[in-house]
């Protein structure tokens, strides 16, 4: 069994956190874990954040040493989520799990403008305090993160794709026959020349939007098998499978009742931005004063 670390289990990087989970596997010293890849004869593995500059670790810095405490040095995009999308989890558990997202984004196109409302608030505001303010050691700040964050800002779709710059710097520099990835939750396959690239979809329970949003279809669970023989591909098998039954209220009832508390979530954050400009008027005309 091999943990490759994605930017969704990034902290299998502590010792200790990997003491655990093959205590969980029974001890059995066939539990490896060998960072961010993995190559197995003629088969190249990597979860696919490490080619998204978005969700980035530097594998030869992986820990922050911060007020006698060891950190994760987790990605800029990962610590803004924590930071902006986590706390909405609670008011919105399902809504990172319905697919497609430009459909999502379609239905309900109030949620791009609670995005970007949410967004430019951390980037205008909550960032830089985080950054000159508090200088917490986990907010960074670089050319590529700024690019990026214009980017995915000015997106007009959600939805990307393989990075052209990980295909040319890892599949076609490395001695492989087949790599296989995944990170974007979307299944694939294709040849670069004569090498195999394999996307892997996601393994959780996600959902497709139906009946114009009255109802939500269960994807099917993807995994490949890949046969080797002397060393070499001698085969590929493609596994998709129904997970378990969803239970009742685990999903809501239709898109109108997410768009419904997105609307309200909106009106909060439009007085709460309007609250802190006036706030700031004040500041300044004190200051003046």
């Amino acid at each position: 069994m091999h943990f490759v670390v994605g930017n969704h289990d990034a902290e299998l990087l502590f010792p200790k956190v990997q003491g655990f989970v093959r205590a969980l596997c029974g001890g059995s010293e066939r539990v490896h874990f060998p960072g961010f890849e993995l190559a197995l004869d003629s088969v190249y593995f990597e979860h696919g954040s490490q080619a998204d500059s978005m969700f980035y670790i530097d594998p030869s810095k992986p820990f922050i040493e911060y007020k006698g405490q060891q950190l994760l040095n987790q990605s800029w995009a990962a610590i803004t989520l924590l930071d902006v999308a986590i706390p909405l989890h609670a008011r919105f558990p399902f809504i990172d799990r319905l697919v497609p997202r430009s459909r999502l984004m379609q239905k309900i196109p109030e949620l791009r403008e609670l995005f970007l409302s949410m967004a430019w608030q951390y980037w205008g505001k909550d960032f830089w305090q985080k950054f000159i303010t508090m200088k917490d050691p986990l907010v960074k700040l670089n050319w590529t993160m700024v690019k990026d964050i214009v980017r995915q800002m000015t997106a007009s779709s959600p939805d990307v794709g393989i990075d052209e710059n990980w295909l040319s710097r890892t599949v076609d520099a490395k001695p492989y026959e087949m790599f296989v990835t995944g990170h974007l939750h979307r299944m694939g396959s294709f040849y670069r020349g004569e090498k195999r690239v394999l996307q892997a979809d996601c393994f959780r329970d996600e959902f497709f939007i139906v009946e114009e949003g009255r109802k939500f279809l269960p994807k099917l669970k993807t995994f490949y098998e890949i046969y080797l023989k002397d060393g070499h591909v001698n085969g590929v098998r493609t596994h998709e499978v129904m997970g378990p039954q969803t239970r009742i209220g685990e999903l809501p009832e239709s898109l109108d009742v997410i768009a419904e508390n997105v609307r309200e979530l909106l009106a909060e954050q439009t007085d709460r931005v309007g609250e802190m400009e006036e706030q700031e008027k004040r500041e300044k005309k004190e200051i003046g004063e």
